[in-house]
């Protein structure tokens, strides 16, 4: 018998007022899981991450996680529970130094090995600059700020939302060289991407959204490229 998923979603339905953008979305993953969600852009991918860190309202019976509704709480109150989210755009606080936007994290009180000693382990840079304000830094710096900021509230579920974006080659290949480390520890993973290689390549199962739906879902290692393509695009 399959363990229960750590967090599943049912019908999900979601958007902005009176703006639809979620059209019953049925996902799932499960305890130390990497999941992708590919699509283009418009496609409801950081609706859905919203959602789930419950910054965008839905039905409380929509989401559950660890078998417990939680779709409707405040977004600290799921935090609390163990999901944290590394924001498309980075979001980093402007007047706190690095090490100010990594304590943040801890405010959960939420027990596990994420401590400033273990993100400094991880990304080493990043304790060379603590006392910098983090928006000094580079694109991808700025990048292991907000992944560290994540961590330091030891999730169970971490929520990446296009963590890639606007970088270099070289340091999302670094940046996504980190993943099996934070994964080791048995937190799982869902990584939105719009690049569908580069998703595909750190997730065992992936959901392609397309106009608020999902058009495709399967294991990453069988994914055939011309469906994924097919789905990605809506044709």
């Amino acid at each position: 018998m399959s363990a229960p998923p750590l967090l599943e979603t049912k019908s999900l339905k979601a958007g902005y007022g009176d703006f639809p953008v979620l059209f019953g979305i049925d996902f799932s993953i499960a305890a130390g899981e990497t999941v992708a969600i590919i699509g283009a852009n418009g496609a409801g991918k950081t609706t859905f991450l919203r959602c789930l860190a419950g910054v965008v309202p839905a039905a409380r019976a929509q989401v559950t996680f660890e078998g417990e509704p939680i779709a409707g709480l405040p977004s600290h109150r799921i935090a609390e529970r163990g999901i944290a989210m590394v924001p498309e755009g980075r979001c980093l606080f402007r007047s706190l130094a690095v090490e100010e936007n990594l304590l943040l994290g801890r405010y959960t009180r939420r027990p596990g090995p994420w401590t400033l000693d273990a993100i400094y382990d991880l990304f080493p840079v990043l304790k060379e600059r603590r006392r910098q304000p983090g928006t000094t830094l580079s694109g991808g710096q700025q990048q292991m700020v907000a992944i560290g900021r994540a961590l330091m509230a030891n999730p169970r579920l971490l929520l990446c939302d296009e963590i890639s974006l606007g970088l270099a080659p070289i340091v999302i290949k670094d940046l996504y060289a980190k993943l099996p480390r934070i994964r080791s520890g048995g937190t799982a993973l869902v990584i939105v991407e719009q690049d569908i290689n580069l998703a595909l390549s750190v997730a065992e199962r992936f959901y392609c959204f397309q106009e608020g739906r999902i058009s495709l879902t399967g294991p990453a290692s069988a994914a055939e490229r011309e469906r994924v393509v097919a789905a990605y695009l809506g044709v």
